[in-house]
């Protein structure tokens, strides 16, 4: 009886090791694809929806230009939804790339 306490405890305490080394593994894995995405950010290849807040490619993204300024979506639904929040007909142009529609 006293082997298969002692197996017990000690088949929980290899579980606990391994449980809480997977644990590090995948919070180091979030910070290192959170770093990632940072450094696309801070380098311009990631520009953020104003919609919904994905982070989308600049080359592969649908936009809509105000006169200064270039608004980038993920989708033509967050698009919409941007152009209906705000005055119609204030835009430049509506432009998309069908290569990245987020569809």
């Amino acid at each position: 009886m006293i082997r298969y306490l002692l197996l017990a405890i000690v088949i929980y305490a290899a579980f606990k090791l391994f449980s809480a080394d997977s644990k590090r593994r995948r919070e180091a894995a979030e910070k290192d694809q959170q770093k990632k995405i940072r450094q696309q950010v801070d380098g311009g290849d990631l520009v953020k929806d104003p919609v919904c807040g994905a982070y989308v490619s600049e080359a592969d993204s649908i936009s809509v230009k105000d006169k200064d300024k270039i608004y980038r979506f993920c989708s033509y639904d967050c698009r919409d939804k941007f152009l209906k929040q705000n005055t119609p007909g204030e835009y430049v142009s509506v432009e998309s790339n069908d290569a990245g529609n987020g569809e």
